[in-house]
């Protein structure tokens, strides 16, 4: 009997032993199978390490130091900028920088001229204005409202620039360009045939005498005088003179109110009836200087036909011959006018 349950106890020991042997291989199996996975899987999640190159203990060591270090590359200068001051340089780079939107400034290009610019001028009061008379070819003397209105000209002109200063050499016009240019380097140069109309025995003389029916000394002389005409002609003398050696300039003229008028005619291409009916002078419409523009040698106006048929020589000598000779007009060139001494504007 005890030998069958020994049978049996050694049968169950061995089916057991055996399911044991044969769990342990299927475990051992298990693991081998399963630890490849496991491996993939951490590799998987394990962060990728880029390699570096080792770095020399005296270069980590400033790498340390400054961590924030920028350098530039591509061939150029390396800069380095501290943490502390990388605010600053910041703004400064800022500020450096030109701005888009910024236009570039032109410098003022010289104006090209074609023929002559001319800027008209008429000389300061003088005494003689203040009094109501007419000067003429007296030399005339600015009165102090004259001399402080040559004085701010140059500031009411502004900036303009000139070639050349060209003045009737009557000492109220030579002061005046003088007082109006004296801190100019321009050279001022007098001129005789841009003087005032010579009255003749009216010169000085209430301006009321000289101004009845002007327009007929526009080809009559006045007496021991000159006509209108005459201004012109010498005006325009003085203008061809200039034409060549002053062309493409800017010159200034500072002289009197016949020769202004004379412009008017030879380069406006008015009459002298017009001239004297639109003169400023009429209207007090002053302003601080008056632009012509010469694009030509000017030429003279004609004397109307009435006139020439009355400087017809007479075939009687006798006394209404006398009487008709001593009011009829005669043609006259225009005659250099005798130079005058010009004194030196006072302070």
């Amino acid at each position: 009997m005890f030998s069958k349950l020994r049978d049996k106890l050694k049968g169950a020991l061995s089916i057991f032993s055996r399911k044991t042997e044969e769990e342990a291989v299927e475990k051992k199996a298990e693991q081998v199978l399963e630890r490849p996975v496991v491996k993939e899987k951490v590799e998987e999640n394990k962060p990728k390490v880029e390699s570096k190159k080792p770095i020399l203990p005296h270069l980590e060591k400033k790498e340390k130091e400054a961590p924030f270090t920028h350098k530039k590359v591509e061939g150029k200068k390396k800069e380095t900028v501290q943490p502390k001051n990388i605010e600053k340089a910041e703004r400064e780079k800022i500020e450096i920088q030109p701005k888009k939107n910024e236009e570039k400034k032109e410098i003022p290009k010289k104006e090209k001229i074609k023929g002559i610019k001319i800027t008209y001028f008429v000389h300061g009061t003088t005494t003689d204005n203040e009094q109501g008379l007419c000067t003429g070819w007296n030399p005339g003397k600015l009165s102090e409202a004259g001399r402080q209105q040559s004085i701010q000209l140059r500031n009411l002109i502004g900036k303009e620039e000139f070639d050349v200063i060209f003045c009737s050499d009557l000492q109220r016009a030579v002061d005046s360009a003088r007082l109006a240019f004296a801190k100019d380097p321009y050279k001022i140069v007098p001129d005789q045939r841009l003087r005032e109309c010579n009255y003749g025995e009216l010169n000085g003389q209430d301006e009321a005498k000289v101004k009845i029916d002007v327009t007929k000394r526009i080809y009559q002389p006045f007496p021991q005088g000159e006509s209108y005409h005459q201004v012109e002609l010498r005006v325009a003398d003085s203008l061809n003179e200039i034409w060549k050696p002053h062309y493409g300039k800017h010159i200034a003229i500072v002289a009197h109110q016949a020769p202004q008028l004379a412009l008017e005619v030879l380069l406006k291409g008015k009459t002298w009836e017009q001239a004297f009916k639109e003169d400023w002078r009429n209207t007090k419409n002053w302003q601080p200087g008056w632009v012509y523009w010469m694009e030509q040698e000017v030429k003279v106006s004609e004397v109307p036909a009435v006139l020439e048929e009355e400087k017809k020589p007479e075939s009687k000598s006798g006394f209404f011959g006398k009487f008709k000779k001593t009011f009829t007009f005669k043609k006259e060139e225009a005659k250099a006018p005798e130079p005058v001494a010009v004194e030196e504007p006072t302070a």
